[in-house]
């Protein structure tokens, strides 16, 4: 929360605010908890400081000589440069208004006091009275302004704590998605390892590594032998629900008799049974005619 927010939300909680700067503060309580605790914290604070205040009743003909002297103070009072009126918030104007009035209320109470009363007695007890007064205002001003940095800092902290727990949170999380998402891939991984019944073709290691979910693999062929410059290796998969095998493409090994390729059939496999290599025309045939050297699982 800034800084302008608190101070808002004090003289909202104070009354000082004007009602457009108050509206688009209500606008913004429900949507903020933070801010709406902040509030409902003030105002209990000052309701209960409020409460602990002594009570004061002024004189019946105050009120009179009150109006009299803020009339004259204000008709008196030079005019304001521009710069400043525009400068000043109604709030505050609102504040120092009251000042002055509480100026005024002080002094006329005191003149007339001083003016009717002759024991000394009861003028220092009016002036120990006063002070008092002036002690517990002073007091309960402290107290809002330790209230409101106190609350601020409790919200901070508590800010920083769920921060830090979400963050927390969030890192389990996306370990745990990982961990998800590895047991998943291999899951969906099929390895096969295919095998020859001709003698030729026997020392021959042959392996597939089937991805059910994307429809692809790879095949690894190690010590196969050489054959005919016009023929190819060609790779099949046995899907059950196809009338014949699937074409996943022809495969060239090295002088050592090595391959490594990338596959993916020609047409989509719902299940992949069973993989084959076999013996076919150069570049390779769509349906299987040569013979089948090496089959599995």
């Amino acid at each position: 929360m800034t800084d302008f927010l608190q101070d808002q939300a004090a003289l909202y909680a104070l009354g000082l605010l004007d009602p457009e700067e108050a509206r688009a503060l209500e606008q913004l309580i429900p949507s903020d908890p933070t801010l709406a605790t902040l509030v409902r914290d003030l105002q209990d604070t000052l309701a209960t400081t409020t409460r602990a205040l002594p009570v004061a009743t002024p004189p019946p003909a105050l009120r009179a000589q009150l109006l009299d002297q803020i009339r004259l103070r204000k008709n008196q009072a030079p005019s304001r440069p521009k710069a400043l009126r525009s400068t000043s918030s109604p709030a505050w104007s609102r504040l120092a208004w009251g000042l002055a009035a509480a100026l005024a209320v002080t002094s006329s109470w005191l003149y007339t006091e001083r003016a009717r009363l002759t024991d000394s007695l009861n003028v220092l007890a009016s002036n120990e009275a006063a002070a008092r007064l002036d002690a517990n205002n002073f007091l309960a001003r402290a107290n809002i302004q330790q209230s409101r940095a106190d609350i601020a800092e409790a919200a901070a902290s508590r800010t920083r704590q769920e921060a830090d727990s979400l963050k927390s949170s969030l890192t389990q999380l996306t370990t745990d998605l990982q961990s998800l998402q590895q047991r998943n891939a291999l899951a969906q991984m099929q390895i096969a390892t295919l095998q020859s019944t001709v003698t030729e073709f026997q020392q021959g290691v042959a392996v597939v590594v089937w991805d059910s979910e994307k429809e692809q693999g790879i095949l690894k062929l190690e010590k196969m032998p050489p054959i005919a410059a016009d023929k190819d290796y060609q790779l099949w998969v046995v899907d059950p629900t196809k009338p014949k095998t699937v074409d996943a493409g022809i495969v060239r090994v090295d002088a050592n008799g090595f391959a490594r390729v990338e596959f993916k059939p020609v047409v989509d496999i719902s299940e992949a049974a069973k993989f084959a290599v076999s013996i076919e025309r150069k570049g390779g045939v769509p349906e299987n005619e040569g013979p089948v050297i090496l089959v599995g699982p």
